[in-house]
């Protein structure tokens, strides 16, 4: 019997009912994985996680004076997100 994996989104565009999925508990023998994007460092808690898999990077919004433009950067974050985020 090879193990079940449930692999739920979870984003700030998602619908709040789709959003829900990620606090339901799994069917037994299954596996729920969650994928976020950082809507989950500041605004929820889910209960039961067992590992977190943190690439440590964000995007940023950055102002270019010599454009005029801002563009979104890839940043390390800081030791206090990364705690927030686990």
């Amino acid at each position: 019997n090879m193990p079940c994996a449930l692999v739920l989104p979870l984003h700030g565009r998602l619908r709040q009912e789709d959003q829900q999925l990620v606090f339901e508990a799994a069917p037994a023998g299954t596996r729920k994985i969650g994928f976020a994007t950082n809507i989950a460092e500041t605004s929820l808690t889910i209960p039961g996680i067992r590992y977190v898999v943190d690439p440590g990077l964000s995007k940023q919004a950055m102002f270019d004076p010599q454009t005029g433009m801002i563009t979104l950067e890839l940043t390390a974050i800081s030791q206090s997100s990364a705690t927030q985020r686990a």
